[in-house]
């Protein structure tokens, strides 16, 4: 009863867990709980089984490179080729409170949209068929009731 005993415990890494070989995340905004990565176009936020880089790999390089052993979890995705940020649960215990606000419609989202040139203020002689392009007057009207700026 009094002697000492060695244990040994080998570990095998679960199907999910990747090595951590990405560069990190460009991290905007971190707390204990969770952060917010920003997404380049092109890349996927999490797997689709192909093995191909994912923007979840370049956050668990973010920790592993600040001696983080959190695993975060995206909360909400973005199309590979949509760019901007995306929120990531860095808990278990708390990955519930942020599925339950997503699943209730309770977290707001909001898009800005960056548009170079309207098709119907192009002029004719731009046009490859030489025909202007006129926007219908009902999508106008929608188009102004949900356009805002900021100065």
């Amino acid at each position: 009863m009094g002697g000492r005993k060695t244990v040994e415990v080998l570990l095998e890494p679960s199907a999910t867990t990747r090595p951590v070989t990405a560069a990190p995340a460009s991290v905007v905004w971190e707390d204990p709980l969770a952060l917010l990565a920003d997404k380049p176009a092109g890349l996927l936020v999490h797997g689709d089984g192909t093995g191909a880089e994912t923007l979840s790999d370049h956050v668990q390089a973010h920790l592993a490179a600040e001696g983080s052993c959190a695993v975060a979890q995206a909360v909400q995705r973005l199309d590979v080729e949509t760019t901007g940020l995306v929120l990531f649960s860095k808990t278990e215990q708390f990955q519930p409170a942020f599925d339950a606000l997503v699943a209730g419609n309770s977290m707001r989202k909001r898009y800005l949209v960056e548009v170079m040139e309207l098709p119907w203020e192009r002029p004719a002689s731009s046009s490859p068929s030489g025909a202007t392009a006129t926007m219908p007057a009902a999508c106008a009207s929608r188009l102004q009731a949900s356009t805002r700026s900021r100065a």
